[in-house]
Formats: structure tokens, C-alpha cells, sequence
């Protein structure tokens, strides 16, 4: 279980929960996440995180923040945590802000302003400027009612997605990229 929200005013931050430990042991959801121990990590605010194979890919919110390591996230990042080790295997500054994250086959789907789709590695492969997917940067939408996860549905056989922009859906296939 993923949880990228918020958890007290005003702070969000990634969590992830062994569901299968979670059956015989529930108090693991009374702490922090049981998977990744990325605390003191991540001093940024989370915008948006999905899984991909073998990890996590994690976007941080514009809100500055002082990283106290070089290992630690600042404002408009995207990172990949792996399952196979402590840290990050990658991370990278972003011009602005990802978003909600969605993972379709091998990329991840970055929503904030617009479609943009990044490569396992974290680089850009193509944007789609000319769609609004509103600017929510995290977990709360406020008074966009169309950006997040929840106005997008992906396609992942056949490499497409949907995406509503509160007038019409576009359907971008990613074949054609």
C-alpha cells in the first residue's frame, strides 16, 4: 500500500505498507511505512508517488526546503527508490513541479500542468503542453477537479492513456511518441 498525502498540517510525505505483514500484524499502519524508510530522506513535500518495478518513484512538491544531505530531496525532484537496497538509484531536478505520479509500462506519467512522461531513469521523454491536467502538487486537489490520478485511466497493454481536461478526453498513444 502507497500512501503519498498528507499526515498533519501542512505536510505530505510517502508511505508504504507490507499488506501481506499488514493481515497478522495491522499495528504496522499505526507507524510509519513498513517497506521503505525514507524519513530524513525526503525533507521536501511529496507531490505525487507510484510503484515501478522493484520501487518507488517519488515526486516532490515546489515548497523549499533545506536537504541536509546529498542524498536528500529538494523542491522538484523526481527520484527512484529501489527495493534492493537503502537510498535512491537515481534523482534529478525537474523544471517544475511532476505531480501526481502514474506508472504506464517502463515510464511514469507526470500530471502537474500538463501530461509529461518520464523514462525509468528519470528522463523526460515527451510532453503534451497543449493538455491541462490543472496544477495540483499534492494530496488535497483543492478546487481543481480535474487534475490527480482520478481523471486519467491508462491503457497499459496497449502503451496509451486518457485524460480529461473537464471538456474532453484525449486519448495520447504512446506508440506515437
Amino acid at each position: 500500500l502507497l500512501s503519498a498525502g498528507w499526515v498533519w498540517h501542512p505536510w505530505s510525505c510517502l508511505e508504504v505498507f507490507d499488506l501481506t505483514r499488514a493481515l497478522s500484524d495491522p499495528s504496522i499502519f499505526d507507524g510509519p511505512g513498513s517497506v521503505f524508510d525514507v524519513r530524513g530522506l525526503i525533507p521536501a513535500e511529496v507531490a505525487g508517488a507510484c510503484f515501478v518495478p522493484g520501487g518507488v518513484v517519488v515526486g516532490t512538491s515546489p515548497e523549499e526546503n533545506e536537504p541536509e544531505g546529498p542524498g536528500d530531496l529538494g523542491p522538484n525532484m523526481l527520484a527512484r527508490w529501489s527495493e534492493d537496497g537503502p537510498g535512491f538509484v537515481w534523482r534529478r531536478r525537474l523544471e517544475s513541479t511532476a505531480g501526481d505520479l502514474i506508472p504506464i509500462g517502463d515510464c511514469v506519467l507526470a500530471l502537474y500542468g500538463h501530461p509529461r512522461l518520464y523514462r525509468a531513469d528519470g528522463e523526460l521523454l515527451h510532453e503534451w503542453p497543449d493538455i491541462d491536467t490543472a496544477r495540483a502538487f499534492c494530496s488535497f486537489v483543492w478546487d481543481t477537479g480535474f487534475s490527480g490520478p482520478a481523471g486519467v485511466a491508462v491503457d497499459s497493454e496497449h502503451l496509451r492513456f486518457a485524460v480529461t481536461d473537464g471538456d474532453q478526453v484525449h486519448i495520447i498513444s504512446l506508440s506515437d511518441t
